[in-house]
């Protein structure tokens, strides 16, 4: 087949009628070569298009099939109010109906887990099906969408579509409108992506109704921004891309049989004809994965097949389908024949022995059955981990080595090779990354997500790194700093706690250096939009370091428990006093939670924290008696954090406090209410308690476990999130400790509190059960902080909220240079910044000092210009205490002179000011250009989702190919030099958004030529007096 865009040709395979019934949705086979289609009347059945013949049909409801969705396994079908799991033969595997599946609009397969079903009810949900566990999984509100008639998918983001002409991009993980792309007055019927590109057809609401429109628009994807719309000859109802012929070629349809190819390079070549149906209108559409076959189905249940090949094929790799063995056909025999003998008909041969079938008497009445005793040959090789016993397969290297069938005694077998501790080896790799370098002693009787992850050697940690690998909860994790072990922990604990997220996040002040507002950049950070990320916290420590507790903390020495609970008492203290500043009154006038909303009438944030004293503890205390006994006006706060001290002088009264029983009663009993053992250490619905002496024995005193609820007088408080240090299972951990983790709520998915939950070691996270993550061993983890929040908080708002940066900071900050003439910036500047316009960002580094081994790129200069190329932000960044290594001017432009405030004429600020600017334009929706963008995004600690930039890095880039510099792309596309002598960060933000134009303007083709003379040019110098070696 010739797959050029002037010789495709689409005909008519075949026109047949399948079906008496209305076809109400058509779907191609990604895995074999069947078409299926659903009817109105709730029929499912499917035909070889390629042979026009059947295969399978079965009814499936008693109303319209509304999707069908075919998978590996499965094939979906989904209805109003059901969705049901068949086999490509037939037969039923499930039905499943939940409350929140009502008025079941569409479906989509997930492309990351093809076992992931996403459907949209009119509830205004989304419902995740997990087609392995078959069975609801997650359930997201959209509040702000009324309806939602298709589900699409690319690379980067759901697309969406709705009854008010929008087309909403959404995160892939939350499922929140990042924006919404209006390309109609009314309904959008549909839309495609291929590449960059979007494609919609809709109609227009008018007074008189409603009127199908008869063009097209598309979008890209890349600025957000309207292409010129396609007229058509015709008013599409669908509209698909091909893009194996081409990325830009497509077709649209409409219900009246008419169909029609163009490209986007040229809209006005249209080919279009006509489909002869006996039908009125045609129903439902579906291209084949190869798009070499193209399937309608109409009203009177008849199905049309185009293709532009010969020998069209639906799927490049595919397996036939299972068709049923041929039945064996047996001459009859007539029971009037009585010369046939009966001992020729086969019969099942009968035993007169029970078979299998037959239960023993024993088998038939409810009773709780013995467990079979364990051989001694496995106790002795038993070890345990975590209140868990493994032990070696003694028949792993035969084939019954997943039988069990005889007992291990009778096996004779040679035992797995084991570590010196006794646990087996695990070769499997964890998902925290953790590396075959980490040393097996008693670590490997320690979880994996306790360890502490390791990166790969010739290493380092980035914000855009392959966060896939260490990341595996769907929230942020931070990147921990070695110089301040005891800071990521901390914060990590802090942000899933809602009252001080929305705290932090709603001050805004114009101190600097101010914690509380690096908390409320580092909150944003880590925003839920980013999914699956990593993220540094080098501003805030950066800010910190300014602060004499940091150098007291350091001089300090101790334990790194003594650490993280001296920096959470400063930090409480420092943002206690910082958070009665405001920015000015109108950002006052938008805060909703105060300091007095959170910590009550607390006189500093600081005394929230209970320190617990084992001393005044008396036989039945129970923790919140201690903790009112210590520290009565903690009841007063909302929050209040915990530091269990935990020491060897008071085992045995932490272990009375602390009880280790509670962690059964995080496990339901299989037996539920019928259960009849009194010795029953499980969780019951009745509320029956476990018998701990005769259920355990004698209690083991390094264990405890973390209440999940305490009560303080008539306060009720949640545990949200705790601090533990970890040790290596030898020494204690708490003199010895090796890294700190910190445990939380996933608060995205608030379902099931005994399973969501996150552990976050460093740079790694992973998702642990409860029980497993506040069940502590004191031989290797040791509680430092436990956070709670109370249960029933009136007049607080427990959604999330944050406050907007406000537009003042780009002209309310005074210049830091003392020779400067205007110390303000001129505020009319800023008065035709426009939302969501283009700008073009540039920032040079210096070279810094982190410690007297470690150095780091630090911002300079930050440039930003407006589409017009006027500057509208060119800040020197002002260094403070650190110290300068490297100024890199032959790179950068900047000598010691431009960052001194005594000497510089430049505009100096700090980096709080410059970082507020950016975060302004970002959360503004303002779509940034620039060469290198996401270098300049991680050297300035801030996050910008990849919809929002263009980086001419990786737009001027061929496949397998070097990054070119921006001189290089300049001289060609624009035919100028720069970055001659320096580098000027305005120049080159203009020079990056004049490349990004010219690009636009560029096809593929003539891209793809200009980027292959580059490449194959080799020139080393690109000055003006030299002759230009590409034309």
């Amino acid at each position: 087949m010739n797959n050029s865009e002037d010789n495709v040709q689409y005909g008519c395979l075949f026109s047949t009628n399948h079906d008496l019934e209305a076809m109400s949705c058509i779907k191609f086979d990604p895995y074999q070569s069947l078409l299926w289609y659903g009817t109105v009347k709730g029929r499912v059945a499917s035909i070889l298009p390629l042979e026009d013949t059947k295969y399978t049909a079965f009814p499936v409801f008693n109303d319209m099939v509304r999707s069908i969705e075919v998978v590996e396994d499965y094939v979906l079908s989904i209805s109003k109010d059901n969705f049901a799991i068949y086999s490509r033969g037939g037969a039923p595997y499930n039905f499943i109906k939940t409350p929140n599946m009502t008025d079941i609009q569409c479906s989509h397969i997930c492309k990351n887990n093809n076992y992931h079903v996403l459907l949209r009810a009119s509830s205004k949900s989304f419902c995740t099906i997990d087609l392995e566990q078959q069975k609801e999984v997650r359930v997201v509100w959209d509040k702000k969408k009324d309806d939602c008639g298709i589900i699409k998918e690319n690379n980067d983001f759901i697309f969406t579509c709705d009854n008010k002409g929008a087309v909403s991009l959404r995160d892939k993980q939350s499922l929140n409108v990042i924006t919404d792309l209006m390309a109609h007055k009314g309904c959008v019927y549909d839309f495609d992506i291929s590449g960059n590109k979007l494609m919609t057809c809709g109609c227009t609401w008018n007074y008189k109704g409603f009127r199908q429109d008869m063009f097209l628009k598309v979008f890209d994807l890349r600025t957000l921004r309207p292409l010129p719309v396609i007229n058509c000859s015709f008013p599409p109802n669908y509209c698909r891309f091909l893009p194996s012929i081409s990325e830009e070629y497509f077709i649209y349809i409409s219900q009246s049989r008419q169909v029609a190819f163009s490209t986007l390079s040229k809209p006005t070549e249209q080919n279009n004809f006509f489909i002869d149906q006996e039908s009125d209108h045609i129903t439902c559409i579906d291209i084949s994965p190869t798009n070499e076959c193209i399937a309608f189905g109409d009203n009177v249940g008849t199905i049309n097949l185009l293709t532009n090949s010969e020998s069209p094929v639906c799927n490049l790799y595919n397996y036939e389908p299972n068709f049923a063995d041929p039945v064996e056909n047996y001459p009859p025999i007539s029971i009037f024949n009585t010369n046939i003998p009966l001992n020729v008909i086969p019969l099942v041969p009968l035993s007169p022995e029970n078979m299998a079938s037959y239960w023993p008497p024993q088998f038939c009445s409810p009773a709780i059955r013995e467990t079979q005793p364990i051989s001694e040959g496995i106790l002795s090789n038993l070890s345990m981990r975590d209140r868990v016993g493994y032990a070696p397969n003694t028949r792993s290297h035969t084939e019954m080595r997943y039988l069990n069938i005889i007992p291990y005694e009778n096996v004779q077998m040679s035992i797995n090779p084991i570590y010196t501790n006794g646990s087996e080896q695990n070769n499997e790799s964890n998902i925290l990354g953790i590396q075959d370098e980490v040393e097996i002693g008693s670590n490997s009787n320690i979880m994996w997500q306790y360890q502490k992850p390791i990166l790969p050697r010739n290493s380092r940690l980035t914000m855009d790194m392959d966060s896939e690998r260490y990341n595996k909860s769907g929230m942020v994790s931070l990147i921990c700093d070695e110089s301040v072990p005891y800071v990521s922990c901390v914060i990590q604990a802090m942000h899933p706690i809602i009252l001080i997220r929305n705290l932090f996040e709603q001050h805004i002040c114009k101190n600097d250096p101010c914690l509380s507002c690096e908390l409320n950049f580092q909150f944003r950070l880590m925003s839920p939009n980013r999914g699956n990320g990593i993220a540094s916290i080098k501003n805030f420590v950066r800010a910190f370091e300014s602060f004499e507790t940091h150098r007291k903390i350091q001089l300090m020495g101790g334990t790194l428990r003594d650490q993280i609970c001296a920096f959470i008492e400063n930090i409480l203290e420092i943002t206690g006093k910082e958070l009665d500043f405001t920015f000015n009154e109108e950002v006052s006038k938008q805060t909703q939670i105060t300091k007095s909303r959170v910590f009550g009438k607390l006189e500093t944030p600081k005394q929230c924290i209970i320190k617990l004293d084992y001393s005044v503890w008396n036989e039945g205390t129970k923790v919140g008696q201690l903790i009112d006994l210590i520290n009565p006006m903690a009841k007063d706060s909302d929050v209040i954090v915990i530091f269990p001290q935990i020491s060897s002088a008071h085992l045995k009264k932490i272990q009375a406090i602390f009880e280790r029983g509670s962690y059964w009663n995080f496990i339901n009993c299989k037996h539920g209410q019928d259960c009849i053992n009194s010795n029953c250490r499980y969780k019951h619905p009745s509320g029956k308690e476990r018998i701990v002496e005769k259920a355990l024995g004698e209690l083991n005193y390094e264990e405890i476990s973390l209440p999940q609820n305490i009560r303080i007088i008539n306060q009720s408080y949640t545990l949200e999130s705790a601090i533990f240090v970890m040790g290596d299972g030898i020494n204690d951990p708490v003199k010895n400790s090796t890294h700190a983790i910190s445990i939380a709520k996933d608060f995205h998915k608030p379902t099931d509190d005994n399973i969501n939950w996150i552990v976050f070691s460093g740079h790694a996270t992973g998702p642990i059960t409860k029980p497993d993550a506040f069940a502590c061993n004191l031989d290797y983890k040791v509680p430092v902080a436990v956070f709670y929040m109370k249960a029933k908080r009136e007049n607080v708002n427990m959604t999330e909220s944050k406050i907007e940066i406000p537009k003042e900071v780009f002209w309310t900050f005074p210049n830091l240079a003392l020779s400067s003439n205007n110390k303000y910036i001129c505020k009319e500047k800023f008065d035709k910044l426009e939302e969501n316009s283009i700008v073009a960002l540039d920032a040079e580094f210096i070279s810094v000092d982190k410690t007297d081994n470690i150095k780091t790129d630090e911002i300079g200069r930050i440039s930003v210009v407006d589409e017009n190329e006027h500057v509208i932000i060119d800040d020197y960044i002002q260094i403070g205490s650190s110290t300068v290594n490297d100024y890199k001017t032959s790179v950068s432009g900047i000598v010691e002179s431009d960052l001194n405030p005594e000497t510089t004429n430049k505009q100096l600020t700090t980096l709080k000011v410059a970082y507020m600017k950016i975060l302004y334009l970002v959360e503004h929706n303002y779509h940034f250009i620039g060469h290198g963008l996401c270098n300049d995004f991680n050297v300035l600690n801030i996050w910008v989702n990849e919809i929002q930039y263009s980086d001419t890095v990786k737009l001027c880039r061929l496949q397998l190919k070097p990054m070119l510099p921006l001189k290089k792309l300049a001289f060609k596309f624009l035919d100028k030099v720069v970055q001659k002598d320096t580098h000027d960060s305005v120049e080159d933000a203009k020079t990056a958004l004049q490349v990004y134009r010219k690009y636009e303007t560029l096809t593929d083709h003539e891209i793809n030529e200009y980027l292959n003379d580059i490449y194959n040019s080799h020139i080393l110098e690109w000055e003006p007096d030299k002759p230009k070696a590409i034309s």
